[in-house]
């Protein structure tokens, strides 16, 4: 595994080795960082939006099981 999906697992800090595969799971630590996230944005933090952009797209990388 390389790339973005990678990096989507250790900025979810969900395990990589093995990679998680439970949607449940995957789902759940989204929903965490999300919360987050959102409270950093309030805060001004420009990457706490650039993660929250991101999240569809991270949906979409987890949810392929390949």
């Amino acid at each position: 595994m390389a790339g973005p999906q990678k990096n989507f697992y250790l900025l979810l800090e969900i395990s990589l080795d093995p990679p998680e595969h439970d949607s449940k799971a995957i789902e759940k630590a989204i929903k965490k960082k999300q919360a987050q996230w959102s409270r950093e944005q309030m805060l001004g933090s420009s990457e706490a939006q650039l993660y929250l952009g991101l999240l569809p797209e991270i949906r979409r990388a987890l949810a392929d099981p390949d």
